[in-house]
């Protein structure tokens, strides 16, 4: 494939960036084979992204540019994606060409464990290699940087080789199951973390939720694999995000049913899921918890501030929304949520950062009001956050659009070992043991798929 002579031309004008896309024939590949046969060539450098409709996906093989930084990755990202906006691409397709895909931080001054090694404070990076499957059309985008036409041409054939020999290549299907031991952390830290937050919401004029997260340990004998994991939870979880995304040895990955803020050029869509309950074993049972999750005052009180924030933060960054309805119910494999979608026409200079930055974290990872819900996460949390409950998700600097979901129901996981992370939202009315039942609950998605157990 011979390098596209426009390339050559606008080198020679000035342009330092390319992004060359074309359709690839559809056929029965599914998009996660590419994010297999990517492991050799590109392992610790991939990223998957698939919507709970599943008609959008991306897979991310190597970086062609990475954006890390030690305090406000917002910025960074904002001043990555200005300079990124002069590529030359060869088409504009929704989901292809510079694209970032990465998450930041829960909390930027929180403490870092060492279990998220270089993943901690967050990271993005565009892609060398991109597969883009968007409403059952498949694209490919190839990203490079080149400061001559030498420096086009070398990078562009060798570029094309390592492509080759992916598509080429065959891929052996992921395990179904993998052996690991598991044990809670600090589970009498938090304990008493949940009851000291209850008795201070009881007294407190000003403060009304916290959400508060614990750790479960998993360790393997041999080195976790990604692969099948995300296997297992495009099988078991149906109506999530699937993500993944790998830094070096360590890897952050999940199945959330919450959207963070999706953007068009014209619109902002967001959702309020809080409140949860166990999905039942028979669909008497699932009908009955279902209708005892929207007629419990607890969640629904819980349910009502997280809507309240939502919508007041939503109406900064929107000239217009749709009206808030009724909450329904979101269905996931273990767990089902109160849910209420929310959309409104985007104000003109409204930046998409700025608008993850004004939404996160919701009450429904963070509490109720923000600022002091993330003080007491800092203070009292026994364990540090990382990826887990942040934004998550990809955007497009030429356009500035994209979408970001929650990160939840995930695990980081770092060559044998594993950390789970669930969290719960902390009421006056709360109680110590049904919080914790409640996480393990939501410890399960993970497990489930660590284990390739569907039982």
């Amino acid at each position: 494939m011979e390098l596209p002579q426009e390339f050559v031309q606008k080198q020679k004008e000035g342009y330092r960036w390319f992004s060359w896309v074309a359709e690839l024939a559809t056929g029965d590949e599914q998009i996660e084979t590419y994010f297999y046969k990517g492991k050799n060539a590109f392992q610790g450098s991939r990223f998957f992204w698939q919507t709970p409709d599943r008609s959008f996906s991306l897979v991310g093989l190597g970086q062609c540019r990475k954006i890390i930084a030690a305090h406000d990755l917002y910025t960074t990202l904002q001043q990555a994606m200005h300079t990124q906006q002069a590529t030359y691409c060869t088409q504009k397709i929704t989901g292809t060409g510079p694209l970032f895909f990465g998450g930041f931080p829960f909390d930027e001054e929180s403490k870092v464990e060492e279990c998220w090694q270089t993943l901690g404070r967050g990271l993005f990076y565009l892609p060398m290699w991109m597969i883009t499957e968007n409403q059952n059309r498949k694209y490919v985008t190839f990203n490079l940087e080149a400061e001559s036409e030498n420096e086009l041409v070398q990078k562009w054939h060798e570029g094309i080789g390592i492509w080759r020999e992916l598509v080429e290549s065959t891929v052996n299907k992921p395990a179904s199951s993998l052996l690991f031991v598991q044990q809670e952390k600090a589970v009498d830290q938090w304990v008493s973390a949940v009851e000291h937050l209850i008795k201070e919401l009881q007294t407190a004029t000003t403060l009304k939720k916290v959400v508060l997260a614990r750790q479960l340990e998993v360790q393997s004998k041999i080195t976790f694999s990604t692969d099948t994991i995300l296997a297992n939870l495009l099988k078991q979880q149906q109506n999530t995000y699937t993500y993944v995304l790998e830094a070096e040895q360590t890897t952050f990955m999940g199945a959330t049913p919450e959207r963070l803020l999706a953007a068009t050029t014209t619109e902002y869509a967001t959702a309020c899921v809080a409140g949860s309950i166990a999905r039942g074993g028979t669909a008497e049972e699932d009908d009955r918890l279902g209708n005892e999750l929207l007629n419990d005052h607890k969640n629904i009180k819980e349910h009502h501030v997280v809507v309240q924030t939502i919508a007041q933060a939503l109406a900064e960054i929107t000239d217009s929304q749709t009206p808030s309805s009724a909450p329904s119910l979101l269905k996931n494999r273990d767990i089902q949520h109160l849910y209420v979608p929310f959309s409104g026409k985007r104000k003109k200079e409204s930046p998409f950062l700025q608008g993850i930055q004004r939404l996160h974290p919701t009450p429904a990872l963070g509490g109720e009001p923000k600022e002091m819900a993330k003080k007491w996460i800092r203070t009292y949390e026994p364990t540090g956050r990382g990826l887990y409950g942040a934004p998550i998700g990809w955007v497009d600097p030429r356009t500035d659009t994209g979408e970001f979901a929650v990160g939840i129901r995930s695990a980081v996981f770092t060559e044998k070992q594993g950390t789970l992370y669930a969290g719960c939202g902390i009421v006056k009315e709360s109680k110590s043991e049904l919080e914790r039942q409640e996480t393990r609950i939501k410890f399960q998605p993970m497990l489930r798929a660590i284990g390739g157990n569907e039982g």
